[in-house]
């Protein structure tokens, strides 16, 4: 009880902390007070939350949905992000192998991956996923404005971005072909066109 007594006593004597934002020396620290403006930034490429007003009538109406895979093959999906005024859903399987062997209407497409970077055969019917942006002003009405697939990706359950030499990326699930899982990298610097472009294994892990 003594040491914890005393421990109290030096806290209380000792030097004042200064607080960002405590500018007033008062002890009472406004939280917004180091925090830029809303628009300090200079805004968003897109147009950002939904614009549009409901009536009392339309309220908790469903009035459209959101579409990954067009083949609705890989259309799984569980979280949904905003980014630089986007909606970007990734959307993947979280089961199943990496490509699903089919006969017809194969093709090579620009793709790498950890066994074999360069041309792999893509195929209608695949399974793999991917990133979409959409513009959600109007949330009745969404715009998708841009897509890209992979078929070394897996259901994300989250989502980060980061800005490197200039570029912007996107990291979310990854699974190889052997079952390691990690994380893989988008280039989204063009939202129109994101493009797969590496990932890191983490070794045991099927489903990081």
């Amino acid at each position: 009880m003594r040491s914890a007594c005393t421990l109290l006593l030096l806290a209380a004597c000792g030097p004042q902390v200064v607080v960002d934002g405590d500018t007033d020396d008062t002890g009472v620290v406004d939280p917004f007070a180091s925090f830029p403006a809303p628009d300090a930034w200079g805004g968003t490429s897109g147009p950002g939350a939904p614009s549009r007003t409901f009536t009392e009538a339309e309220l908790f109406q469903a009035c459209s949905w959101l579409q990954g895979d067009a083949d609705r093959e890989s259309d799984h999906h569980n979280l949904v992000v905003m980014y630089d005024g986007w909606l970007v859903m990734p959307w993947a399987p979280e089961w199943g192998p990496q490509r699903k062997a089919v006969t017809e209407d194969c093709g090579l497409a620009q793709v790498p991956t950890p066994e074999a970077p360069g041309d792999v055969t893509s195929c209608p019917g695949r399974f793999g996923g991917g990133l979409t942006f959409w513009d959600v002003s109007d949330p009745c009405d969404p715009v998708k404005v841009g897509e890209g697939w992979t078929p070394w990706m897996r259901e994300s359950h989250a989502l980060g971005f980061a800005e490197v030499d200039g570029r912007v990326y996107a990291a979310v699930d990854f699974l190889g072909v052997e079952g390691d899982g990690g994380v893989g990298f988008w280039d989204i610097t063009d939202v129109s066109a994101p493009v797969f472009v590496s990932w890191v294994r983490l070794p045991g892990h099927a489903y990081p």
